[in-house]
């Protein structure tokens, strides 16, 4: 075996994890690595007991090539025992692969670990589906902000928003972690375009409700020009 690759398994059998130095200087160790023997050796590096290093590994495999190696991302994805190395699967996987592993995607919607399912939903809208969206909507009752405010995003976005959806955006404005979420959202989109993902961009709580009202409007008027399309015109009384 390479002798760089034994010696990074014996590194992070033995690294202390309250030692964020110790942590930093481990990873410097595989990122130093050349890409094909990152390539030739993942197998067995992905079977490390160590999750810190299982996440490096799939993060470098997944930001050189998702699609290539997307069947080792949705296996991790659905299989890893570390909730950390699932939601770096699912952050480093291509929104187009997402529909090559629906029952892996379901899966995670449900991950037991928020930041999963977080990663999953900024997979955008190539995640909604007919088979998806019931579960997505499921998740405007999560207990996480994070998760309520994603799923908010990802339904008006794509063109699903309801009732619902305005009434759990209504109180996620009206929350104490509003201000600085709408903050964050601003600075992003105007200074920093490239750190956020297109699904993101601009969508501030009240930019959210005010595109999910025009939705709903848009598709209130659809419904009632086909009911009136489905009405015969009556005769005359003579």
């Amino acid at each position: 075996m390479n002798k760089s690759i034994q010696e990074i398994d014996k590194l992070f059998l033995t690294i202390d994890h309250d030692d964020s130095y110790a942590k930093y200087a481990a990873l410097q160790q595989i990122r130093r690595l050349p890409l094909h023997v990152v390539e030739q050796y993942y197998s067995h590096l992905l079977r490390h007991s160590s999750a810190l290093l299982r996440a490096e590994v799939v993060r470098i495999l997944g930001s050189y090539d998702a699609i290539k190696y997307y069947r080792i991302l949705c296996d991790r994805l659905e299989n890893d025992e570390s909730g950390h190395v699932r939601a770096i699967c699912a952050a480093m996987m291509d929104p187009k692969q997402l529909n090559d592993c629906p029952s892996t995607v379901l899966k995670a919607l449900h991950d037991s670990d928020w930041r999963v399912v977080y990663a999953i939903l900024g997979g955008g809208i190539s995640l909604i589906s007919s088979e998806t969206t019931r579960q997505v909507m499921k998740l405007l009752k999560h207990e996480k902000w994070e998760i309520r405010s994603a799923v908010c995003t990802l339904l008006v976005r794509s063109g699903y928003a309801d009732e619902r959806t305005i009434e759990v955006l209504t109180k996620l404005a009206n929350s104490p972690e509003a201000n600085a979420y709408n903050q964050e959202i601003k600075e992003l989109s105007r200074n920093h375009p490239e750190m956020i993902n297109k699904l993101f961009k601009n969508a501030t709580l009240d930019t959210l409700i005010s595109e999910a009202t025009q939705l709903l409007g848009q598709k209130s008027g659809l419904t009632k020009g086909k009911q009136n399309e489905t009405i015969p015109p009556q005769p005359k009384k003579k």
